[in-house]
């Protein structure tokens, strides 16, 4: 398949760092294609380049220090090392996106998870904030979640924040937008999450 058939297909990717004059050699020769839907394992000890690999997908390796020597990075058919500052933005968090390890730091206190998923369905999707609601809606009830009013606290299980941090990125990238959710409430990331990627037509790469 080519890179117009795959959600990400990575060619070849090397990545350097300069620290102190000295060149540090983080990830060599890398590649990765994922069909949407599928999901992919980036396994690696400390230091093995797993971060750096993801970063370099959303162009966003720390400058000046770390710098593509070669490769391509295909995101749904565009070559994401071609794309201006602007084309890279709208990119971001529409059509690819980084949930970090620690899902309590992707949601905020002080607003509903609801409210957070929403907001990035306006941003990306352009749909009025009742639209946007209703859909965050479909989603939470998706993984098993009832309501969109939930708020984010200390006492919500931790299997909870992964979901709403894994719906925070997901709900501004699904198109066409979800509709409907699946009548069983019993959401596990290992048993469920390839049915929801299947569902959005997306990738995910799991460190």
């Amino acid at each position: 398949m080519d890179a117009q058939q795959n959600t990400l297909e990575i060619k070849n990717l090397t990545v350097e760092y300069v620290v102190d004059d000295e060149v540090v050699h983080a990830v060599t020769g890398v590649n990765i294609t994922i069909p949407a839907g599928k999901t992919f394992g980036l396994v690696g000890e400390t230091g093995a380049g797993k971060t750096t690999t993801a970063l370099s997908i959303l162009n966003l390796l720390p400058l000046p220090a770390g710098r593509i020597v070669s490769g391509e990075i295909f995101v749904n058919g565009q070559d994401v090392f071609k794309l201006s500052p602007k084309q890279l933005r709208a990119m971001r968090g529409s059509q690819v996106a980084m949930v970090f390890q620690d899902p309590m730091s992707s949601l905020n206190p002080i607003k509903t998870v609801g409210e957070q998923i929403a907001e990035g369905m306006k941003i990306h999707r352009g749909v009025s904030d009742k639209e946007a609601l209703r859909q965050a809606t479909n989603m939470l009830e998706m993984v098993g979640i009832s309501g969109a009013n939930i708020s984010v606290s200390h006492t919500m299980a931790a299997s909870a924040f992964s979901r709403g941090g894994l719906l925070f990125t997901y709900a501004s990238m699904c198109s066409p937008p979800v509709s409907s959710s699946p009548s069983s409430r019993n959401f596990t990331l290992t048993g469920s999450l390839p049915w929801v990627l299947k569902r959005l037509s997306t990738a995910l790469i799991w460190i």
